[in-house]
């Protein structure tokens, strides 16, 4: 795991039970974490960074976000948001 994690985010992934920073959580609700410059990196360059992770969060729905270090895109759980029109 990223040594330079937040005691937060080092509580979650002791919590999920997995080796590296979790890229889902149950359900298959996709995280996204938050450097200490405020990138937006996916699970695999969270865990690698040499940055401090200072957060996550779940990303329940809106557009795509792409990782600031490899640019994969993670999507939302449910989608954009519509107008409902």
């Amino acid at each position: 795991m990223c040594s330079n994690a937040s005691p937060q985010v080092k509580r979650f992934a002791k919590m999920t039970g997995n080796r590296g920073l979790p890229s889902i959580i149950d359900g298959g609700y996709p995280i996204i974490y938050l450097d200490e410059n405020y990138e937006l990196l996916c699970a695999e360059c969270a865990d690698a960074s040499e940055e401090r992770i200072d957060a996550y969060f779940v990303r329940f729905e809106g557009e795509s976000i792409f990782c600031a270090e490899c640019g994969i895109e993670v999507e939302s759980a449910y989608g954009e948001v519509t107008d409902g029109a």
